[in-house]
């Protein structure tokens, strides 16, 4: 018994990446979860997150989530007035920011006995 099958696949629609930046953006503001919204808009899941991947950290997004550029250098000083209490020789840490073009900012701690 043969049964022939008239089914075409379904033909992918190919975005360019303005189009991947409207949709991403779409996404963030409606709160749907990625399969559902998806599932609404005729996307493949793959291909959605890896636009999504891409392009969260690149667009400014309302509600995403973002790491702070800051780093406590006073957190970094308590531990090491800890540990210089603790120990004989006196901790200390050097932070190296390398800003390009062979330029470089230097930040020593200086222990200064009390």
């Amino acid at each position: 018994m043969n049964i022939a099958y008239n089914h075409k696949p379904a033909r992918v629609k190919r975005r360019n990446r303005s189009e991947w930046e409207q949709l991403i953006r779409a996404y963030h503001q409606n709160g749907l979860s990625s399969k559902q919204f998806c599932i609404e808009h005729g996307l493949g899941y793959a291909s959605f997150c890896q636009w999504k991947r891409r392009l969260s950290s690149e667009l400014e997004l309302p509600g995403s989530k973002s790491v702070s550029p800051f780093i406590d250098i006073g957190a970094l000083s308590s531990m090491s007035h800890g540990a210089a209490e603790s120990s004989s020789s006196s901790a200390s840490w050097q932070i190296v920011l390398k800003l390009g073009n062979g330029v470089e900012l230097c930040l020593n701690q200086v222990h200064v006995p009390s």
